[in-house]
């Protein structure tokens, strides 16, 4: 059996007094288990799958007002927005696909949207959106028009024929069916429905003229070239009006008019140069509002359709690419800058909602995270994990990078405007406390104790004084030889990722002063690193990730390595799980418990380019910032912390609780198992309780998830003590089993009073023998101090009963026998007294007698 060896602190302190332990001979001839079989050694805690939880952020790239509700594709998310106050839209929810959304249109209880795919989606209940149905699109969906009951879609390829357009029976939303298709030369931009035929932007070519009267066979009737290239498309009455783009020859970005009368033979009746890039425009009566790139909102009376009013351009600040209007309000799209709400009578710009886009790094405190972006500084409130919400947003002078908090505060790295610090006493309401600029761009932090270590680029490491977090004052700098970008710290050693130079390794015995000590040049570009015990664990660019064994820093080598082409930006580590941001590869988790062979468990896509990683332990809760598709929350679900309470003779025990210092309990069930169901992630003491028992050990140590193999308590009755007079006495403890030892002494063994206590133990047995599941340190105090080596003067007597668990499956329990050790060897228990006691085996009774005469 392997028994656990988990006494050993407690038993080398005891050595000084007498050790007994019931052990079992084992000759040569006979062929038994060593010990009885133990209960079930679970393995520790499972490493679950990561389950999509919430979301927030993303490009706003899409819109479209409906009944008081606006919809938005915002990144990845169809979001519906209550506008109960039109300058600050509130979500009400959201539905996330995987890509961003390029367009959606509303008809009745339904939204159709494209994403590179089409999708259905049911909104009749905006506070419960619903995905309904989608289909596949070869090539990149970018726009749909429905009518009676049919859907068009239009898609642009890399390759030619660059454009397409798809036509689909929507009656049945959740199975769309596709009727029919169409080819083009040139990318199919955006598509509008007059009659029998379908008015498509053609890019280059201008408007293709298809008659769909017949979807199963659609046919190109005409091609009309607009003065730009044209992107957009909206019809009223018999009027094409088209959103037009420049380019480099011949063309002209503006609005044009185009009668369709005669769809076969239209005649261009207006056009209207506009400076920047028109790309979106939306009718509501005679109103034409046209997203206007950098030139921000343009308006047009078209009242009379062959001669638009300028109304004027609103500048935004932005670079508007879509538009929606709801009564006297206006939304415009203004893609990673948010959305934007206008009074249109007269225009003013007046409110919005603050967008998350580029997040590039992310923490979290408490129930809040913290996400660095292009645009700032994000406090998100994530109480309820799969709803986010924005509370706060910071602008800064560069993009943050990177954002670690220590003692009430909190540090960020603003690339080339060097480190902000905040308090952060209130999450929820960071007050900003002082800046250091730096020479370098500030690409990670990390703050240990009175110090602050700065990745900063091209100038190395900088080492900090933040024992007044409002006065940081620098005290070293070392000058890498590549560009520093990402820290960890493990005890006292400090790691640096230094991009095309490899991983840093410092001894930080004199924190002011790191003292490089080793360096391993990675095959890629070191960006980020996390270490733990022997291994760092980097993520190297396109080169993935690297293990590396540090167990002797000045030279490291790598043992271990995982790489799928795509480009690794950061990690996190917990126990023996890595969570690695891997650009277009989403975000995976590896199992490292075999450092050599890292298995890769699951793989979560994101819809930009997974940049940052974050851990809140106590919620299980991965945050991935990604650029370009704003902030995921995942949750790694399926994790259960497994252990056994046993007794000393290895069988299972029920009852006992164990506690997390992380919070929650489990109890033993009748084998000894205790499971902890969703644990909180990262290190926690378990504890176990039980009134009248101890246990061995009294805590453990773990980390959620981790590899670890073995957790296992041993339960033990408490200690017992007696008085001895002169006159003899008597001590006895129960085992778990419920088998009683009784010691002896007869009158006459002591010359004064003495106080006996008795330890229960387990033991490691000496070779050659097999511990019994009996065992217990013996001590002698007078005064309240310990007697070292006192002996009886007669011999004690003890008896000590076994029961048939204690001897498991052994067959032959005649070489069982009580043994003592007050050193390193072991000896039979009557051989303590001179001459030698002699002891009586009654396996019949499962009792064994004998006596000793000394406690060391």
């Amino acid at each position: 059996m392997r028994f656990p060896i988990l006494p050993t602190a407690r038993y080398r302190a005891l050595l000084a007094s007498l050790l007994l332990a019931l052990l079992l001979g084992v000759t040569g001839r006979l062929a038994f288990s060593l010990a009885p079989t133990p209960a079930p050694s679970p393995n520790g805690p499972d490493g679950g799958s990561l389950s999509q939880r919430g979301h927030l952020g993303g490009p706003v790239q899409t819109l479209f007002a409906s009944n008081g509700t606006l919809f938005a594709g915002i990144g990845p998310e169809l979001a519906a927005l209550d506008l109960t106050d039109p300058s600050q839209p509130v979500r009400q929810d959201y539905h996330l696909y995987g890509e961003n959304l390029t367009s959606l249109t509303i008809v009745g209880d339904y939204a159709y949207l494209t994403n590179g795919n089409f999708h259905i989606a049911g909104i009749a209940d905006p506070q419960n959106l619903t995905s309904v149905g989608s289909v596949n699109i070869p090539g990149t969906a970018l726009d749909v028009a429905v009518a009676a009951d049919r859907a068009y879609v239009v898609s642009s390829n890399f390759a030619a024929p660059y454009g397409h357009l798809r036509i689909f029976d929507v009656l049945t939303p959740t199975a769309p069916l596709e009727l029919g298709s169409l080819s083009f030369i040139a990318e199919a931009r955006a598509v509008a429905i007059t009659g029998t035929h379908a008015i498509v932007a053609n890019d280059i070519v201008g408007l293709s003229i298809v008659d769909v009267a017949n979807p199963a066979t659609p046919q190109l009737r005409r091609t009309f070239a607009t003065n730009g290239q044209a992107y957009d498309i909206a019809i009223k009455g018999n009027y094409a009006f088209v959103a037009t783009a420049s380019c480099a020859v011949n063309c002209a970005g503006g609005l044009q008019v185009i009668d369709l009368a005669d769809p076969v033979n239209p005649t261009d009746v207006f056009f209207s140069p506009l400076p920047s890039q028109p790309t979106r425009l939306t009718i509501q009566a005679d109103l034409l509002l046209l997203a206007n790139g950098n030139g921000g909102l343009a308006q047009f009376d078209i009242s009379d359709p062959t001669a638009p009013v300028n109304l004027g351009l609103t500048a935004l600040g932005a670079k508007a690419v879509a538009v929606a209007a709801s009564g006297n309000d206006a939304f415009v799209a203004t893609g990673a800058s948010g959305l934007q709400h206008l009074t249109l009578t007269p225009t003013t710009l007046d409110g919005g909602l603050p967008n998350l886009a580029n997040a590039l790094a992310a923490a979290f405190l408490d129930d809040y995270a913290y996400i660095g972006d292009g645009a700032g500084l994000f406090v998100v409130d994530t109480s309820t994990v799969e709803a986010p919400v924005i509370i706060r947003q910071i602008a800064t002078a560069g993009w943050v990078y990177d954002i670690a908090f220590a003692a009430g505060y909190a540090y960020v790295a603003i690339d080339e405007a060097g480190l902000l610090i905040f308090d952060v006493s209130n999450p929820a309401d960071p007050q900003f406390v002082t800046s250091l600029d730096t020479p370098g761009s500030v690409q990670a932090i990390l703050v240990a104790g009175d110090y602050a270590y700065l990745a900063d680029g091209a100038t190395g490491l900088r080492v900090l004084d933040v024992s007044d977090p409002t006065q940081p004052a620098e005290l070293t700098v070392i000058d890498t030889a590549g560009l520093a970008r990402g820290l960890a710290l493990d005890g006292a050693t400090l790691y640096l990722a230094d991009f095309d130079r490899g991983l840093r390794i410092f001894d930080l015995s004199d924190p002011a002063d790191p003292a490089e000590i080793g360096l391993y040049n990675t095959p890629g570009e070191a960006r980020a690193v996390a270490a733990a015990g022997n291994y760092a664990y980097v993520a190297d660019g396109f080169n993935g990730l690297r293990i590396i064994d540090v167990s002797q820093p000045a030279n490291p080598a790598e043992v271990g390595s995982f790489s799928n082409f795509r480009y690794a930006h950061d990690l996190q580590l917990s126990g023996s799980y890595v969570y690695l941001a891997n650009d277009s590869g989403g975000l995976q988790l590896f199992d490292v418990a075999n450092p050599a062979q890292p298995n890769l468990l699951d793989t979560k896509n994101s819809a930009g380019l997974a940049w940052g990683v974050a851990i809140d332990p106590g919620r299980r809760l991965i945050g991935l910032a990604d650029r370009y598709g704003g902030f995921y929350l995942y949750r790694q679900d399926g994790i259960s912390l497994k252990g056994t309470v046993v007794q000393a003779n290895g069988h299972g025990f029920a009852g006992i609780t164990i506690n997390s210092s992380a919070g929650g309990s489990a109890v033993s069930d009748a084998g000894g198992l205790f499971i902890f169901n969703e644990p909180a992630l990262g290190p926690q003491i378990l504890t176990p309780t039980g009134a009248g028992y101890s246990f061995l050990p009294a805590s453990q140590t773990v980390a959620v998830p981790t590899g670890l193999a073995n957790i296992q308590f041993v339960v033990l009755p408490e200690p017992v003590q007696a008085n001895i007079s002169n006159g003899g006495g008597s001590l006895s403890y129960t085992a778990t089993n419920g088998v009683t030892t009784t010691l002896t002494v007869p009158p006459g063994a002591v010359s004064s009073a003495v106080t006996l206590v008795l330890t229960p133990t387990v033991v490691l047995p000496p070779a050659g023998h097999a511990f019994a599941g009996h065992a217990f340190v013996l001590a002698a105090y007078q005064g309240g101090s310990e007697l070292p080596n006192f002996s009886f003067d007669l011999p004690v007597s003890i008896t000590l009963d076994y029961g048939d668990d204690d001897l498991g499956n052994i067959g032959h329990e005649s070489s069982l026998a009580l043994y003592w050790t007050a050193s390193q060897t072991w000896s039979l228990a009557g051989a303590s007294c001179s001459p030698a006691a002699s002891s009586l085996l009654l396996t019949d009774q499962n009792q064994l007698q004998t006596a000793f005469c000394r406690t060391g």
